[in-house]
This record gives structure tokens, sequence and C-alpha cells, in this order.
């Protein structure tokens, strides 16, 4: 988990949770950024293995179709997650 406190998100921070997800070894991860309004708009998950089709489906779908695509994904590794525990 990364905590932040600024008024805009960058991708930068994403970029660090995935970094630490790589070292440790695991695949989730989130960054909370405390400088939103409310938390839950500041809460951002990162998943390790995704990160190259993210940044493909981000550049060439809209911003819509890629929050969808990344919401499947992300149910998709929660899911496996729950399947080995």
């Amino acid at each position: 988990m990364e905590c932040k406190a600024t008024f805009q998100y960058n991708l930068v921070f994403e970029a660090q949770v995935l970094t630490y997800l790589r070292l440790t070894g695991m695949k989730l991860g989130l960054v909370v950024n405390f400088g939103e309004r409310l938390v839950k708009d500041g809460i951002h998950r990162a998943v390790t293995g995704l990160c190259e089709i993210e940044a493909t489906t981000q550049r060439s779908r809209s911003t819509r179709a890629y929050q969808r695509i990344l919401k499947v994904s992300r149910t998709i590794a929660d899911l496996e997650n729950s399947d080995s525990g």
C-alpha cells in the first residue's frame, strides 16, 4: 500500500506500487490518495502482470471503455486469488 496526499493522481504512484509488488512477489497493491475530496475516489488498485495491457488499452480506447476493461481484469485477478487461498 502506498499512501499519498496530493490534489492530482499521478501514474508514477502506480509504478511505485508495481515495483514493490514485483520485489515482494505479491500480486495486488493499493495507492491511497488522501488529497481527494472523498477518500473512496482516491483509492487505486495495482495488479502485477497487467501494466502492459493497461497501457495499450488506455491509449487505444475511450476512458469509459478502459475503466470497464480494467474492472473486469481486476475481478478476474481477485477470483484467481480466492481460488488459491
